[in-house]
C-alpha cells in the first residue's frame, strides 16, 4: 500500500534531520510470492487484534538469527500478558561476543485484545530512549478508524502522521486518508480508495497524492479471483502523462487446499509483458510451507536463483528457516532476503534480511513462559560451556532425568540426576536455542536454553 512508501520516505527525512541512522519498522509492501517477499507490517491491521484465547495459539518468545558464517547476528525476545498478547519485544545485536540492545517495542491493549498503543524505543548511549509512538482507535466492530503516529523530538512527543479509515457494513475498508503534521497543522498527503465484489474480494485499490491542493492519480492495482476466492491476477498501474500505464503483473496458481503453488512476476517493457522471477511453493502434509523456490527466466529457461526452506515443530511453528542462493551449481547460505516466521500456516513475523534463524515458541494457554516455574533453575543462560541445573525446589529426585533437545526435537543429551544441583557440559553444542526437560515420577518441567 502507498502508505508504506510514504511513511518510509517521511521518516527517513525525520532521521536525517535528527542525525540518526535508524530504520523504521515500515517495510515495503511487496508481493508475498516474489523474490524478496516483504510484508505490510506497518500498520499491520490484521495483527493489531490478537487471536482469541478460546483455542490454543502459539507465538515465539525467542528468535536467534545467524550470519552466513553461523555467527550470532540478532536476537528477538517477547513477553506476554495472561491472554497471550505481546507486551514487549526486545531486539539485540551480537557485538564483541555479547548481546547489546538495539530497539524495544512495548504494547498496550483494550479489553477485547485490540492493540491500543505501540511504543518504539531505540538504543542511544547504552540506554533505550523514546523514538516513535503509535496510537490506534477502533469502531464498535473492531476495525481501526484512526491511527496517530508521533515522534520523540526535544524530549516531547510531536505529531508525525495520521490515518483515517472508513468501512462498509461488511467491514471492508473503503478509503484511507493519510495526513502529515506540518507547520502545526495536518496536511493531506495521500489517500487510497478500494472497491470490492459481492463476495468481499478486493477488486481495485486506487492511490492518489495531494499535489498543488488537488488530488492526483498515482497508482492503481486491479485484482481478479476464481470462484473459490483465490487471487488469480494482480496488475499494477502507474499514472503517467495523464493515462494509466501497466507496471507489474502477478499471476497465481494454487494447490487443492488453496495454498500458493506458483506465482509469476511480469514487468511491462516496450509495450509487452516481460517474464521476471517465478516462485514455486512446496508444503508438508500439514500444509506448512517448507520450501519457496525462486527461479529466473534466462534464455527461455527457468534457472535456480534462490530458495527459502523451513522446518516445523508438531504444532505447525517454523522453528528454523534459512535463505540460500544458487551459485556455481550449489546452494549457499546468503543474507539478502526477508525471512518469515510462521505459525498455524500463517506469517507471524518478518525478520528482515538474515541467512538463518532458530525460534522457540510458547503456547498462549499451555506454553512454558520462562522462569514462571521455580522448580527448575538453569544458569548461566545463555551458556557457553558448563550449564548448571538447580532443582532445590523438587523434594523427591527419585527417577529424575534431565534431557536437552534442539529446536527440531532431536535428543542431544540425557542424564540421571540424584543431587539437587548438577552441572552439564554443553561445550560441544552448536550455537542456538535448546529445550531443557526434567522428568521424574511427579514432575515434568521444561525451560529454554540459549547456547552461545
Amino acid at each position: 500500500m502507498k502508505r508504506i512508501y510514504i511513511l518510509m520516505i517521511a521518516l527517513f527525512a525525520f532521521n536525517i534531520a535528527n542525525a540518526q541512522q535508524k530504520n523504521h519498522p515500515i517495510t515495503n509492501l511487496g508481493k508475498e510470492a516474489i523474490n524478496n517477499p516483504l510484508h505490510d507490517n506497518f500498520p499491520n491491521h490484521k495483527n493489531l487484534k490478537q487471536k482469541s484465547t478460546n483455542s490454543i495459539t502459539w507465538n515465539y518468545d525467542t528468535i536467534v538469527t545467524f550470519d552466513i558464517s553461523n555467527n550470532f547476528y540478532k536476537r528477538i525476545t517477547q513477553t506476554f500478558n495472561n491472554n497471550g498478547n505481546v507486551l514487549t519485544q526486545l531486539s539485540e545485536l551480537w557485538y564483541n561476543n555479547t548481546w547489546i540492545n538495539s530497539n524495544k517495542y512495548t504494547y498496550t491493549y483494550d479489553a477485547n485484545g485490540n492493540q491500543l498503543t505501540e511504543l518504539w524505543e531505540e538504543e542511544q548511549n547504552n540506554q533505550l530512549v523514546n523514538y516513535f509512538k503509535s496510537t490506534y482507535t477502533y469502531n464498535t466492530n473492531g476495525n481501526i478508524i484512526n491511527e496517530l503516529h508521533e515522534s520523540w523530538l526535544n524530549n516531547a512527543w510531536v505529531n508525525f502522521s495520521k490515518f483515517t479509515d472508513n468501512y462498509d457494513t461488511n467491514g471492508n475498508r473503503l478509503a484511507s486518508l493519510c495526513e502529515f503534521w506540518q507547520n502545526n497543522a495536518w496536511i493531506n498527503n495521500f489517500k487510497e480508495t478500494y472497491s470490492y465484489d459481492a463476495n468481499g474480494n478486493l477488486l481495485t485499490s486506487l492511490s492518489e497524492v495531494w499535489q498543488n491542493n488537488v488530488w492526483e492519480n498515482s497508482s492503481n492495482e486491479i485484482y481478479t479471483f476464481d470462484i473459490n476466492g483465490n487471487l488469480l491476477t494482480e496488475i499494477d498501474e502507474v499514472w503517467q502523462n495523464n493515462a494509466w500505464e501497466n507496471n507489474n503483473k502477478y499471476t497465481y496458481t494454487y494447490v487443492a487446499n488453496g495454498n500458493y503453488l506458483t506465482v509469476l512476476w511480469e514487468h511491462w517493457q516496450n509495450n509487452s509483458w516481460v517474464v521476471f522471477p517465478k516462485n514455486t511453493y512446496t508444503y508438508d502434509i500439514d500444509k506448512n510451507l517448507i520450501c519457496k523456490l525462486c527461479e529466473s527466466w534466462e534464455n527461455n529457461t527457468w534457472l535456480n536463483a534462490n530458495k527459502i526452506t523451513f522446518i516445523y515443530d508438531t504444532h505447525g511453528n517454523s522453528i528454523t528457516g534459512k535463505y540460500e542462493i544458487w551459485q556455481n551449481n550449489n546452494w549457499l547460505l546468503y543474507m539478502g532476503v526477508n525471512l518469515g516466521v510462521y505459525s498455524s500456516e500463517g506469517l507471524i513475523y518478518d525478520l528482515g534480511p538474515t541467512s538463518r534463524y532458530e525460534a522457540h515458541f510458547v503456547s498462549f494457554t499451555t506454553g512454558i513462559i520462562e522462569n514462571n516455574n521455580k522448580q527448575i533453575n538453569i544458569y548461566p543462560n545463555p551458556a557457553t560451556n558448563i550449564l548448571t541445573i538447580n532443582l532445590q525446589q523438587i523434594t523427591k529426585l527419585q527417577n529424575t532425568t534431565v534431557s536437552i533437545y534442539d529446536v527440531q526435537g532431536k535428543l542431544l543429551l540425557q542424564q540421571s540426576i540424584t543431587l539437587p544441583q548438577t552441572e552439564l557440559n554443553i561445550a560441544s553444542f552448536a550455537k542456538g536455542i535448546y529445550v531443557v526437560k526434567v522428568n521424574n515420577d511427579n514432575n515434568s518441567i521444561q525451560s529454554k536454553l540459549v547456547k552461545e
